[in-house]
């Protein structure tokens, strides 16, 4: 992109999928571009409409970085403008990157930067902007009876690593392809008629208002690794834009985030390099009672509970949902 050029227009074309990639497309340095003016990305249909999810501005300083999933084939525009071109800057690099969607293996549809071994799968590696979501590939939960569900993981050895990792139950039109906004939302934002259990290990700006306290995030010092749940793909939606839990109806399913603890009263950092056990129950009921647990491997610790009532009708419009 030559900057004193103005707008440039990009053509992308999609072909039919079963389950469409991901487009990156990013004016970041870490990225390798080397913008220093004021960049914007617009994703635009063959009708000049922009897309969902298709706009960025500002993502990496003055920067924009777009993270991209079409939901239907076709031509589309990728427009690129500038705020402000600096009397040195001539041009930009616009790095590019298409992350095929996913394989199917013998038990999972993997989808993007995730990879699976056997029965275990890599969400993502150690390194910045990735993405990854698993499905099971054989068969779908049954809400109409009782069930719990274990499932070995593994959050790394990092303290500064970042976002987590959520276990999604959904019913979204994309079915296993579905794979949700990735950073805060941790793979699962966006994905619809869902329940999403959160596991938290960075405290960004719209977690705080997960806690009913001030303590954490606005004038506080805390960085609680945590559990939550949240529904229909909105993942710790800051709506009043305050520190407490309370307002704007953002907290639909319980009033105030999970820390994990060991012992109780002092918060468990999991991303620790050791494995643990993540516990999915239901009873069902009308309405039903979900529960999610992280435990030890030896299943002799429990370092948070979180539980809701839920009709999996209204949530899921269905009781088999992947």
């Amino acid at each position: 992109m030559n900057c004193p050029a103005g707008d440039f227009y990009y053509t992308l074309v999609v072909a039919a999928s079963s389950c469409y990639p991901q487009y990156d497309f990013s004016f970041c340095a870490a990225d390798g571009s080397n913008a220093t003016f004021d960049t914007q990305i617009t994703i635009l249909d063959n009708s000049g409409v922009a897309v969902a999810g298709g706009y960025s501005d500002d993502y990496c300083g003055t920067q924009s970085h777009v993270f991209w999933t079409p939901s239907m084939s076709g031509t589309y525009r990728v427009h690129v403008n500038r705020y402000n071109c600096l009397a040195s800057t001539i041009a930009a690099t616009l790095a590019y990157r298409f992350v095929a969607s996913y394989t199917n293996t013998a038990e999972y549809t993997v989808n993007d930067d995730a990879v699976s071994t056997g029965s275990c799968t890599t969400l993502t590696s150690n390194t910045t902007n990735q993405r990854g979501c698993v499905w099971d590939v054989n068969s779908t939960l049954n809400f109409t009876s009782n069930f719990s569900y274990d499932f070995t993981i593994n959050l790394g050895s990092s303290d500064a690593g970042a976002d987590g990792m959520a276990f999604v139950i959904q019913n979204d039109a994309k079915g296993r392809c579905a794979c949700g906004t990735s950073g805060g939302s941790l793979g699962a934002g966006g994905i619809t008629n869902s329940l999403i259990v959160e596991i938290d290990t960075y405290l960004n700006y719209e977690d705080r208002d997960d806690f009913n306290t001030s303590f954490i995030g606005c004038g506080g010092t805390e960085d609680p690794d945590h559990i939550d749940l949240w529904y229909n793909g909105s993942v710790n939606p800051d709506l009043d834009f305050n520190c407490n839990a309370a307002g704007a109806g953002e907290r639909p399913v319980t009033a105030s985030a999970v820390r994990l603890q060991n012992p109780p009263g002092t918060n468990y950092n999991i991303e620790n390099g050791a494995n643990h056990v993540l516990r999915a129950s239901w009873t069902a009921g009308s309405p039903g009672t979900f529960t999610a647990r992280i435990l030890n491997t030896a299943l002799t610790t429990t370092y948070a509970t979180i539980s809701t009532t839920l009709n999996p009708m209204t949530v899921f419009g269905t009781n088999t949902p992947y």
